[in-house]
């Protein structure tokens, strides 16, 4: 969970960087509107995503010695879990953030709702009596009342609230306010958070301009406006923003060739390649069996061999098809199917015959042999041991778990199959 934390905030890093440095200078905001969605998006699901290459290995004979505490990963040796305090520490600070971000969104629909309401175009205007700056919320746009309806509302701050309201960015807002409620730890979330603000304003003042076409006037109205004292302050709207006066001056008279917008788009599409590669999760592993194999062979066991491990009526085609599962077996895999004393065709080479020359297993190890006096659990269903056996030459495909249980040991198998 801390390294899914770390490379998300890094990978957040890395795509905001190239914004802050590149992108946020140059005229092609609506590019740079998806940009953001959607690499802050890709940070959050791309660290859990894992990619298996495979490698030709040579088995492992199956009579490497097994030393079973180099493979026990998991046991409690305190009697507290401090991992527990640290998931309710999370659990509770994320409620008490829910409760905050619900009351204010609840807050701004009820602001919506309780207020007359008039249509302008494909938006509502919403009449305040209160001395508040326009600000929008989805297709609303709330004005006071007495300045639009005396007409001493200016167009030019109507276009721009038009803009916020055509072009839903409270979405935007909505969505990055709640990712900061469920990761309240990560830093680059407001950052995040202020560049999409800032974005929302040159994409309104675009589309103020465009309706206008008056630059001069519409810097001085923004000038005047800063000075208001009635400025409204709440995270689910959008509004005229005076801190980036500035550099909104400078992004009304910007201008960016269409060369150069299409060499940062590739160039952007080029960092999500280069962070797929380096913020996703790979591993070597060796050719072994799958899942769907390893089933198949225990399934021609079952039918075709007796206690004692003799081929009672097996067909020559049946044969040849454990031999052919069989060699695809790993070392990891070989060794649980001598553990676990599974019968294998004659024709199949004696594990003596292989040479050991050092290689070491280059996917996970074989999880220990399971002790009788123990408790197991499928996908956290309890079954017999017998059951739990027969899922471990899967170790690769599937989570083992060893835990200190009140009475004795539990072995927690979770199934997590991988795309045959």
């Amino acid at each position: 969970m801390i390294l899914y934390l770390l490379k998300s905030a890094l990978c957040m890093l890395f795509f905001w960087g190239f914004y802050h440095l590149v992108l946020q200078n140059e005229k092609m905001f609506v590019f740079n509107r998806f940009y953001l969605l959607g690499s802050l998006l890709f940070s959050l699901f791309i660290p859990n995503l894992y990619l298996e290459y495979n490698v030709v290995s040579e088995s492992i004979p199956s009579a490497l010695p097994l030393d079973q505490n180099v493979y026990i990963t998991t046991e409690n040796q305190a009697n507290w879990d401090y991992s527990l305090l640290f998931q309710w520490g999370y659990l509770l600070v994320t409620f008490l953030l829910l409760l905050k971000y619900s009351r204010g969104l609840w807050w701004m629909i009820q602001k919506v709702s309780r207020h007359k309401q008039l249509e302008l175009g494909s938006n509502r205007v919403v009449l305040i009596s209160q001395q508040e700056m326009p600000h929008t919320f989805f297709r609303y746009i709330i004005l006071n009342e007495e300045t639009y309806l005396t007409g001493r509302l200016d167009d030019a701050v109507l276009q721009h609230e038009a803009a916020h309201a055509r072009q839903l960015h409270s979405l935007d807002i909505v969505l990055v306010e709640l990712l900061k409620v469920l990761f309240w730890f990560n830093p680059m979330l407001t950052l995040y958070t202020r560049s999409i603000r800032a974005n929302h304003e040159f994409l309104a003042d675009e589309y103020a301009l465009r309706k206008l076409d008056n630059i001069p006037h519409y810097q001085q109205l923004l000038l005047e406006m800063s000075t208001a004292k009635k400025a409204f302050n709440n995270r689910f709207s959008n509004g005229i923003n005076f801190y980036l006066t500035k550099k909104r001056f400078i992004m009304m008279t910007k201008k960016t060739s269409e060369k150069k917008s299409y060499f940062y788009r590739g160039a952007s599409l080029l960092m999500f390649l280069l962070a797929f590669f380096l913020f996703s999760n790979t591993m070597l592993a060796q050719d072994g069996a799958t899942p769907k194999e390893i089933k198949e062979y225990m399934e021609l066991v079952l039918d075709n061999y007796d206690q004692d491990g003799k081929p009672r009526h097996l067909s020559k085609e049946e044969e040849d098809r454990m031999v052919a599962i069989y060699r695809k077996l790993d070392g990891g895999q070989r060794i649980v199917f001598q553990e676990l004393e599974l019968p294998v065709p004659a024709s199949v080479p004696k594990m003596s015959d292989y040479n050991l020359k050092g290689d070491k297993l280059q996917s996970p190890p074989p999880p220990p042999p399971f002790p009788e006096n123990a408790r197991f659990f499928i996908d956290g269903k309890e079954v017999t041991i017998y059951e739990a056996n027969m899922m471990r030459p899967n170790y690769k495909h599937y989570k083992f778990e060893r835990r200190k249980g009140k009475d004795q040991y539990e072995f927690h198998i979770t199934t997590k199959e991988v795309a045959e």
